[in-house]
Protein backbone atom coordinates (compact mmCIF):
# COMPACT_ATOMS: atom_id res chain seq x y z
CA UNK A 1 0.00 0.00 0.00
CA UNK A 2 1.47 3.42 -1.11
CA UNK A 3 2.06 5.50 1.86
CA UNK A 4 2.43 9.20 0.91
CA UNK A 5 3.80 10.44 3.82
CA UNK A 6 6.43 8.05 3.90
CA UNK A 7 7.06 8.77 0.39
CA UNK A 8 7.50 12.36 0.85
CA UNK A 9 9.52 11.98 3.83
CA UNK A 10 12.26 10.14 2.01
CA UNK A 11 11.67 12.56 -1.38
CA UNK A 12 11.91 16.11 0.03
CA UNK A 13 14.99 16.30 1.96
CA UNK A 14 16.65 14.09 -0.98
CA UNK A 15 15.56 16.71 -3.49
CA UNK A 16 16.54 19.96 -1.39
CA UNK A 17 19.86 17.83 -0.88
CA UNK A 18 20.59 17.59 -4.39
CA UNK A 19 19.38 21.19 -5.17
CA UNK A 20 21.67 22.58 -2.22
CA UNK A 21 24.85 20.54 -3.76
CA UNK A 22 24.04 21.73 -6.77
CA UNK A 23 23.77 25.40 -5.98
CA UNK A 24 27.43 25.09 -4.33
CA UNK A 25 28.41 23.28 -6.97
CA UNK A 26 27.16 26.10 -9.43
CA UNK A 27 29.05 28.79 -6.72
CA UNK A 28 32.53 26.85 -6.53
CA UNK A 29 32.80 27.05 -10.95
CA UNK A 30 31.70 30.78 -11.09
CA UNK A 31 32.32 32.27 -7.54
CA UNK A 32 32.79 35.64 -8.95
CA UNK A 33 28.57 36.29 -9.43
CA UNK A 34 28.39 35.21 -5.94
CA UNK A 35 30.71 37.10 -4.65
CA UNK A 36 29.28 40.14 -7.01
CA UNK A 37 26.11 39.96 -4.50
CA UNK A 38 28.17 39.28 -1.58
CA UNK A 39 30.26 42.83 -1.94
CA UNK A 40 26.51 44.75 -1.97
CA UNK A 41 26.09 43.71 2.03
CA UNK A 42 27.90 45.17 4.46
CA UNK A 43 30.27 42.83 5.11
CA UNK A 44 33.03 45.46 6.30
CA UNK A 45 35.55 44.38 3.67
CA UNK A 46 36.34 42.13 0.16
CA UNK A 47 38.43 39.64 2.31
CA UNK A 48 35.38 38.88 4.68
CA UNK A 49 32.95 38.03 1.55
CA UNK A 50 35.68 35.79 0.06
CA UNK A 51 35.55 33.65 3.78
CA UNK A 52 31.15 34.50 3.39
CA UNK A 53 31.74 33.03 0.01
CA UNK A 54 33.70 30.07 1.55
CA UNK A 55 31.28 29.11 4.34
CA UNK A 56 28.19 29.14 2.19
CA UNK A 57 29.48 26.54 -0.05
CA UNK A 58 30.78 24.34 3.24
CA UNK A 59 27.89 24.07 4.34
CA UNK A 60 26.03 24.14 1.67
CA UNK A 61 27.54 20.97 0.12
CA UNK A 62 27.78 19.50 3.66
CA UNK A 63 23.61 19.73 4.60
CA UNK A 64 23.33 18.43 0.79
CA UNK A 65 25.42 15.64 1.71
CA UNK A 66 23.70 14.89 4.96
CA UNK A 67 19.99 15.33 3.67
CA UNK A 68 20.70 12.94 0.76
CA UNK A 69 22.28 10.50 3.39
CA UNK A 70 19.24 10.62 5.53
CA UNK A 71 21.02 12.14 8.84
CA UNK A 72 19.06 14.78 10.72
CA UNK A 73 22.10 17.12 11.12
CA UNK A 74 21.06 18.34 7.11
CA UNK A 75 17.64 19.25 8.05
CA UNK A 76 19.39 21.69 11.45
CA UNK A 77 21.97 23.00 8.43
CA UNK A 78 19.62 23.66 5.94
CA UNK A 79 17.16 24.93 8.08
CA UNK A 80 19.94 27.79 9.37
CA UNK A 81 21.21 28.29 6.03
CA UNK A 82 17.50 29.15 4.39
CA UNK A 83 16.80 31.04 7.53
CA UNK A 84 20.15 33.21 7.08
CA UNK A 85 19.07 33.56 3.29
CA UNK A 86 15.56 34.99 4.16
CA UNK A 87 16.33 37.26 6.75
CA UNK A 88 19.01 38.91 4.06
CA UNK A 89 16.37 38.90 2.01
CA UNK A 90 13.90 40.43 4.00
CA UNK A 91 16.83 43.24 4.71
CA UNK A 92 17.06 44.05 1.01
CA UNK A 93 13.27 44.24 0.68
CA UNK A 94 13.20 46.74 3.57
CA UNK A 95 16.39 48.74 2.53
CA UNK A 96 14.39 48.69 -0.70
CA UNK A 97 17.68 47.18 -3.08
CA UNK A 98 17.87 45.39 -5.32
CA UNK A 99 20.24 43.03 -5.45
CA UNK A 100 20.29 39.67 -7.26
CA UNK A 101 19.94 36.54 -5.60
CA UNK A 102 23.01 34.75 -7.72
CA UNK A 103 21.68 31.42 -5.75
CA UNK A 104 23.25 29.16 -8.35
CA UNK A 105 25.92 31.03 -9.36
CA UNK A 106 26.68 31.85 -13.47
CA UNK A 107 23.19 29.88 -14.18
CA UNK A 108 20.45 31.69 -15.81
CA UNK A 109 18.45 31.18 -12.76
CA UNK A 110 18.91 34.11 -10.97
CA UNK A 111 16.61 36.65 -9.95
CA UNK A 112 16.47 40.18 -7.38
CA UNK A 113 15.77 39.10 -3.55
CA UNK A 114 12.41 39.71 -2.67
CA UNK A 115 9.54 38.74 -0.28
CA UNK A 116 8.70 35.55 -2.96
CA UNK A 117 12.37 34.69 -2.18
CA UNK A 118 11.53 34.49 1.38
CA UNK A 119 8.14 32.54 0.94
CA UNK A 120 10.16 30.11 -0.86
CA UNK A 121 13.05 28.92 1.59
CA UNK A 122 10.06 29.03 4.20
CA UNK A 123 8.24 26.87 2.31
CA UNK A 124 11.12 24.83 1.88
CA UNK A 125 11.85 24.80 5.96
CA UNK A 126 7.94 23.56 6.25
CA UNK A 127 8.58 21.01 4.22
CA UNK A 128 11.75 19.73 5.46
CA UNK A 129 10.52 19.74 9.45
CA UNK A 130 6.78 18.63 8.46
CA UNK A 131 7.77 14.62 7.13
CA UNK A 132 11.53 14.44 9.45
CA UNK A 133 10.15 11.58 12.22
CA UNK A 134 12.11 12.15 15.31
CA UNK A 135 14.39 8.88 15.78
CA UNK A 136 13.48 7.06 12.84
CA UNK A 137 16.92 5.94 10.71
CA UNK A 138 15.87 6.72 6.82
CA UNK A 139 18.58 4.13 5.38
CA UNK A 140 18.79 0.72 6.63
CA UNK A 141 21.20 -0.46 4.84
CA UNK A 142 24.64 0.10 5.86
CA UNK A 143 26.37 -0.42 2.29
CA UNK A 144 24.01 2.37 0.92
CA UNK A 145 25.12 4.70 3.82
CA UNK A 146 28.77 4.30 3.14
CA UNK A 147 28.45 4.49 -0.94
CA UNK A 148 26.18 7.99 -0.36
CA UNK A 149 29.19 9.07 3.00
CA UNK A 150 32.34 8.13 0.42
CA UNK A 151 30.95 9.72 -3.08
CA UNK A 152 29.96 13.44 -0.99
CA UNK A 153 33.68 13.78 0.85
CA UNK A 154 35.31 12.71 -2.67
CA UNK A 155 32.85 15.89 -4.45
CA UNK A 156 33.21 18.05 -1.14
CA UNK A 157 37.30 17.81 -1.32
CA UNK A 158 37.26 18.11 -4.94
CA UNK A 159 34.68 21.27 -4.78
CA UNK A 160 36.92 23.01 -2.08
CA UNK A 161 40.03 22.10 -4.28
CA UNK A 162 38.66 23.75 -7.14
CA UNK A 163 36.90 26.84 -5.00
CA UNK A 164 40.31 27.46 -3.35
CA UNK A 165 41.89 28.03 -6.96
CA UNK A 166 39.36 29.78 -7.73
CA UNK A 167 38.88 32.43 -5.07
CA UNK A 168 42.83 32.72 -5.03
CA UNK A 169 42.64 34.14 -8.23
CA UNK A 170 39.63 36.81 -7.55
CA UNK A 171 41.08 40.04 -6.94
CA UNK A 172 41.16 40.83 -3.64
Amino acid sequence: MFNAACYFQLVIPRVLGWLLIYAALTKTLSPTEFLTTLYRFPLGNRLVAKIVLTIIITLEFLSGTLLLAGIFLGDIIASFLLSIFSLTAIWVVYTKQEIECNCFGATRLTENLSLKTVIRNILFMILLWIFYVPGQQQFDNDLIFSNIMSLSICLIAITMLELRSNIANLPL
